[in-house]
């Protein structure tokens, strides 16, 4: 079987040009702005179907949770003031919340206290001590 070969007019893709997805290529992943516009479509989506067919449980739903995972994930990337939302945490801080939610499935009257616990602690530790206590 003889090979095919592209026609005359397409070039051949040598390994200088860019590829699909590189950044030389001008395709780039939506940032901030591009999630939260989505985000903000998907809830105006649900909204419209509910308003217009509200018997279409199946797509404004639908909609509605994307608008939610797409909201939740704008909130955590960053911008350019702060960081992500994921970059101060560290491998033992990601293993113990893993764990405490594997736990939660199985036995959650331990897996749940013990992540209300630590986000507790974390908390406590977040907060400035108060200037009321008497110095030595």
């Amino acid at each position: 079987m003889p090979k095919a070969s592209p026609p005359p007019d397409v070039p051949p893709i040598s390994a200088d040009e860019p590829t699909a997805g590189s950044p030389d290529a001008g395709f780039a992943l939506p940032g901030r702005l591009g999630v939260g516009l989505c985000a903000g479509g998907c809830f105006a989506g649900a909204l419209a179907v509910y308003v217009v067919r509200p018997d279409e449980v199946f797509w404004w739903a639908g909609a509605m949770r994307v608008g939610i995972v797409m909201g939740a994930l704008w909130l955590a990337l960053p911008s350019r003031k702060r960081d992500a939302a994921w970059a101060a945490w560290d491998f033992k801080a990601v293993s113990f919340v893993a764990l405490c939610a594997l736990l939660s499935f199985r036995l959650p009257q331990i897996g749940v206290p013990l992540l209300a616990g630590w986000w507790f602690w974390r908390w406590l530790k977040a907060v400035p001590p108060t200037g009321d206590a008497p110095r030595d």
